[in-house]
């Protein structure tokens, strides 16, 4: 009984550790949509269109005023863009939104519906929450 009690606890375990995985695996080749970012004094901005792409292999693309490549890694829920994005050198309006800018340290990634939803790992961070809607509507 004792046994039997352990090996299902292992596999609740194995199967919360593939959550992760599947995070990773159903980003890949989608691209997203900046919809609105949440100050953490709960104002609330509208994006303006910048995009984000989850590439192949890792690549990540971004798409605001500057057009910027990368790569990322997800670990269990948090999402890690690599020190050595490469980026166009724009001279962004005063006011413009420059994604990559928000990337500078690990977030949380989670779905809620269509949304795709980045927090700061810490709490104390002055970064916002990141919310971003499909870029094409989901197949029915």
């Amino acid at each position: 009984m004792i046994r039997a009690s352990l090996l299902i606890l292992a596999l609740l375990a194995v199967a919360g550790c593939a959550g992760g995985s599947e995070t990773a695996d159903s980003l890949t080749g989608s691209t997203w949509v900046l919809d609105r970012l949440v100050s953490p004094d709960g104002s609330v901005e509208r994006g303006d269109g910048a995009r984000m792409t989850f590439g192949a292999s890792g690549t990540l693309s971004l798409d605001s005023c500057n057009l910027c490549s990368g790569r990322y890694r997800i670990s269990g829920d948090v999402l890690t863009v690599a020190e050595a994005t490469a980026c166009t050198r724009r001279a962004c309006p005063s006011g413009t939104l420059e994604l990559e800018r928000y990337f500078s340290a690990p977030m949380t990634v989670r779905r809620d519906g269509a949304y795709l939803i980045l927090d700061p790992v810490d709490p104390a961070s002055p970064q916002p929450q990141l919310l971003f809607a499909p870029d094409a509507p989901p197949n029915p």
